[in-house]
């Protein structure tokens, strides 16, 4: 019988048994390495396909500025933290609940309808003004034939003294002539999945190996 030994060198090999000892020491490294390459491609992803859409509030860009990466002993994540990313991922429904504003006289309140911004409504540090910081907005009911989750609609107001009936003298809120829609007020809106905003497993999964690659070659 003839026999094929291989024998391995101590000597010749202590650098390769070194390498893989201290990669054996360094898993929360590695993990950190993979997810590194992963919100990388997570970043590029959105700025190929989300950034150029929607400058109108920023909302991909804070997206964008959102990843976070936190890595253990068993593994890492790398998730989007930004408020509304979640449910433009999933899709569903959003109903009036306590007033989400970080500032403003109805914080934590409970609201009663959702005001959603037009076009019209400026940008303040990366966010479409509330309306609260509209000044004076004045209310208009739904036509009958409106969507009925519509409840109406903020358009800029002005103030007018009442010249007849018992409140004659004090001030009332009417439409401003020209005035802009700003608001429309809704008891729900329903926003479809888009699975799109990661991309596809199989980028991510290549992303992770290079990640593991560049910083298996760093030792």
């Amino acid at each position: 019988m003839v026999r094929l030994n291989i024998k391995i060198d101590a000597l010749g090999a202590r650098e390769l048994i070194e390498k893989a000892t201290a990669l054996a020491e360094d898993r929360q490294g590695l993990y950190a390495a993979m997810a590194t390459g992963v919100e990388a491609e997570v970043k590029d992803h959105l700025v190929k396909n989300y950034l150029p859409k929607d400058k109108r509030g920023n909302f991909w860009e804070r997206v964008y500025e959102s990843t976070e990466v936190k890595v253990s002993g068993s593994g890492a994540t790398v998730a989007l933290t930004e408020t509304g990313v979640a449910l433009r991922y999933y899709g569903g429904e959003v109903y009036p609940g306590k007033n989400p504003s970080r500032s403003g006289p109805r914080r934590g309140q409970p609201t009663k309808a959702l005001a959603i911004p037009s076009a019209a409504v400026p940008v303040k540090r990366g966010r479409q003004a509330a309306p609260f910081q509209m000044g004076v907005l004045a209310y208009l009911r739904r036509a009958t034939s409106a969507d009925p989750d519509t409840v109406g609609y903020l358009v800029d107001g002005v103030e007018k003294p009442i010249t007849r009936g018992p409140k004659a003298g004090q001030m009332r809120i009417v439409p401003k002539p020209g005035g802009r829609l700003l608001y429309t007020l809704r008891l729900v809106t329903r926003h479809s999945a888009d699975k799109n905003i990661l991309p596809p497993d199989g980028n991510l999964l290549e992303a992770a190996e290079r990640g593991a690659l560049e910083h298996i070659g760093s030792f």
